[in-house]
């Protein structure tokens, strides 16, 4: 199960400050590849003489269809804030904001090579709204599981007087069955949770977003919300 795409609208106050606005959303990209091969990456099936023939032309229509996409989403303006994943690498983030919805955006990227051998990361992009207090990528070393999956993408941002931890997650997926697999995403809620209980001031906003591949009503998002933290 995927949660391609969310979209929040969210109002911050801060005494004696007026209100403010922002939008901010999470879309999982699937498999945005571009055509160059990557040795440290199992990315053959996304190169020209591949099955799939991916090639210039059909990456250029991916970058095009994502960025309709982007361009329906919030009447037409940029969101503030966007969360991204199973994107390849940086370049393509770069690509997909070259594409003309995104003229004069000012995101900054918050992106780094997961150890996911397909090679599929997660990203944090924000405007020049917010000031970058903190980042960090954290990784969830699955006991036992000789695939390593993708690192949390973590941001603290300063709007006004207000501070947003923001959390970027691609939890693995339920491919093997998903009891089978449920240990792995109770893992990734856990390592999840552990942080912001031990790093995050409880007088802080919290965004949590991403494919968890599970549902609320499964033990790992369950197990992530409980008792609020």
């Amino acid at each position: 199960m995927r949660y391609l795409g969310i979209l929040l609208m969210l109002t911050l106050f801060a005494k004696g400050q007026t209100e403010k606005e922002f939008f901010t959303m999470f879309y999982n990209v699937e498999n945005l590849f571009d055509t160059i091969n990557d040795p440290m990456k199992n990315d053959n099936e996304f190169l020209p003489f591949s099955k799939k023939k991916w090639d210039s032309e059909k990456y250029n229509q991916k970058i095009s269809q994502l960025s309709k996409v982007f361009a329906a989403i919030n009447n037409g303006e940029q969101p503030n804030i966007i969360g991204l994943s199973e994107v390849e690498n940086k370049r393509v983030i770069q690509d997909l904001l070259n594409n003309p919805f995104f003229d004069k955006n000012n995101y900054t990227i918050i992106h780094n090579n997961s150890p996911d051998r397909r090679g599929i990361d997660c990203a944090l992009l924000f405007d020049n709204n917010f000031k970058l207090l903190n980042k960090e990528f954290i990784p969830i070393h699955i006991p036992n599981s000789k695939k390593p999956t993708r690192d949390i993408v973590y941001a603290k941002l300063q709007i006004g007087q207000q501070i947003i931890n923001i959390f970027v997650n691609h939890w693995p997926s339920r491919w093997g069955g998903q009891k089978e697999t449920n240990h792995k995403r109770v893992f990734s809620a856990t390592v999840l949770r552990n942080y912001i209980n031990q790093n995050i001031d409880t007088n802080e906003y919290v965004i949590i977003m991403g494919d968890l591949n599970d549902y609320s009503s499964n033990e790992s998002v369950k197990h992530l919300i409980q008792d609020n933290f």
